[in-house]
């Protein structure tokens, strides 16, 4: 069982993490930026459950890496990075 005061502080990072990066790197508006954000947080436990075959334990923190890696995905299609 994972305990929340392991996992709050990361989601907090990770989720601040998307909403600046969808801002800054694909410059999009406040308002889809804060609906994708939200869309993330209500998938990221299918996410997680995705991920459990790989991390195993650590499947809580897989959003966060598909996260960073979306983004970064994103960022070279957009032709920004």
């Amino acid at each position: 069982m994972v305990l929340i005061a392991d996992i709050l502080p990361v989601a907090v990072v990770i989720y601040s993490f998307f909403f600046v990066a969808m801002m800054r790197f694909l410059r999009l508006s406040v308002i889809v930026t804060g609906l994708l954000t939200a869309m993330m947080l209500g998938l990221s436990p299918t996410l997680e459950g995705i991920a459990r075959p790989l991390l195993r334990s650590s499947a809580a923190y897989g959003p966060g890496l598909i996260a960073t890696f979306g983004v970064a995905f994103a960022v070279s299609l957009s032709g920004g990075g």
